[in-house]
C-alpha cells in the first residue's frame, strides 16, 4: 500500500498515526468488501469505482 498518495495530507485534521490506523482499516474493509465489488452487477460499477466508494463512505463515518 502507498502512504504516500495525499491521502493523509487530504486529512488534516487527523493525527498521522490515527490517519494510519485508518488507512489499515479502510484496507481490511476493502478486502473484504471486494468479493462484494466483484459481484455487484450495477451498470458500468467497475471494482475501482466500488472500492473509491467504500473509501469515501468509510472516511465519511471516520471520526
Amino acid at each position: 500500500m502507498n502512504f504516500n498518495d495525499g491521502f493523509c495530507e487530504k486529512l488534516g485534521r487527523m493525527s498521522p498515526t490515527k490517519c494510519m490506523i485508518l488507512r489499515n482499516d479502510i484496507e481490511k474493509s476493502r478486502r473484504a468488501a471486494k468479493i462484494n465489488c466483484e459481484l455487484t452487477t450495477v451498470a458500468n460499477t467497475d471494482e475501482a469505482r466500488c472500492n473509491k466508494r467504500l473509501e469515501a463512505v468509510l472516511l465519511y463515518l471516520s471520526p
